[in-house]
């Protein structure tokens, strides 16, 4: 019986992860057009305060994460920058939303 909940539950993880969707971006700097390292990018549901997800860019200036479906703001932050701010990202199940951001 243990064995039948066990597959269970770890089919209905699997099949919850492979559903969302993916947030993929990048990141530049506006008075050159180069790559922003290390920028920190956090999630929110739209009209939520607590982030989701959080990561930082890579050496490219890009970034990427899985979410489940729904609205979300994404707020990118760095040293020297005002903090930007992108509303209303939709995120569907197995789709990908690529984001081209340049702080302003």
């Amino acid at each position: 019986m243990y064995k039948v909940v066990a597959v269970l539950a770890s089919t209905l993880f699997s099949l919850q992860a492979f559903a969302d969707g993916t947030l993929t971006g990048m990141l530049k700097d506006p008075s050159f057009g180069e790559a922003v390292i290390g920028a920190e990018v956090n999630v929110y549901k739209q009209n939520d305060t607590n982030v989701v997800m959080s990561t930082f860019t890579d050496v490219e200036g890009k970034f990427e994460m899985a979410l489940p479906q729904g609205v979300y703001q994404v707020v990118c932050s760095y040293v020297g920058f005002e903090s930007l701010v992108k509303d209303s990202v939709w995120i569907k199940d197995e789709e990908t939303v690529a984001l081209d951001l340049q702080f302003g």
